[in-house]
Parts: structure tokens; C-alpha cells; sequence
């Protein structure tokens, strides 16, 4: 694979190739910075981040909901082709489960995980309920589709 800037112009610009493997799922969080999770509050789609790393980034009390913002999480039902618009929700086909701060959501507090209405194909959102009981502070966040796991390392700020 090569990724081309301004592909068939005279300033066209390619990366050297690379190597990529196909995989069915590949699941990964978006960040906002190294060790940040994408989340956002529903509705007003505020950032919930550290405002130190996130201009107006909140922390998130257990018990609210939070929507995280991924990608690789695999088909879904009904399917889009690649670079569609989704045109209504679209639900991931496997069993997804999502831990934070070390704890299982339940998948009754699994609200939506799918695809972006009206965004493109690759963007998926999952809308889960953050664990009571969980210490202020970083929460780590981590997703499993299809036996394939989001990146370690991310985390989401609590606080009571």
C-alpha cells in the first residue's frame, strides 16, 4: 500500500510502501492525544477529556453516558460499502463488549454500537453507561469485537 497526496497532478506526493494485512475486524478507538480516548457527552457532544489536553474536555461522573468514537469494529447490519454516507443506524454485526476502569458494561448499558448516522462508512460510535462506582481519576477504556481488542493504553478522566 501507498498513500498518495495529489494523486495524478504534478505535485503528486507518495509514501513509501508498506505492507498491510486485511483483517476482518481491527478495532480501534479514535484519541484526541496519546493516552486520550475520543468520548464525547451525548447531545452536547462535549469532550470528555482532560482540559489540560482538551480545550473544554470534562471529566465524566459513574453512571453517565458516554459515546466513544472508533473505527475497525467490523460489518454491520445492514451493511455500507466503503466511503458510503450512512444513511440510518446501522448496528455492528458481533457481540461487543467494552470495560472501563477495569470494569465489564453490561450490555444492557451498551445503548448503540454501530456506525455514524450520516457520516461516513468507516466512523462507528459506541454509547455505554461508565461503571458505578468507579475511583476518580483516569479509567482505562478498552472494546472487543470479533476476539480483537482497542488499543491499551487509553483512558477517560472520572470524576464524582
Amino acid at each position: 500500500m501507498r498513500v498518495l497526496l495529489n494523486p495524478d497532478t504534478p505535485n503528486q506526493v507518495a509514501s513509501d510502501p508498506t505492507t498491510v494485512t486485511a483483517q476482518a475486524v481491527s478495532p480501534a478507538f479514535l484519541t484526541y492525544a496519546a493516552g486520550s480516548a475520543a468520548a464525547t457527552l451525548p447531545n452536547t457532544y462535549t469532550p470528555v477529556a482532560d482540559p489540560s489536553v482538551v480545550s473544554g474536555g470534562v471529566s465524566v461522573q459513574p453512571g453517565s453516558v458516554i459515546m466513544l468514537w472508533g473505527t475497525g469494529f467490523g460489518p454491520t447490519s445492514p451493511a455500507f460499502p466503503e466511503g458510503a454516507i450512512v444513511s440510518g443506524r446501522a448496528p455492528i454485526a458481533g457481540t461487543v463488549s467494552v470495560s472501563i476502569g477495569g470494569v465489564a458494561v453490561s450490555p444492557t448499558d451498551i445503548s448503540y454500537a454501530g456506525l455514524v448516522p450520516g457520516a461516513i462508512s468507516a466512523l462507528y460510535q459506541l454509547n455505554v453507561r461508565v461503571p458505578m462506582g468507579l475511583p476518580d481519576g483516569p479509567a482505562s477504556v478498552v472494546a472487543q469485537v470479533g476476539g480483537a481488542s482497542t488499543q491499551s493504553g487509553l483512558s477517560i478522566p472520572v470524576h464524582q
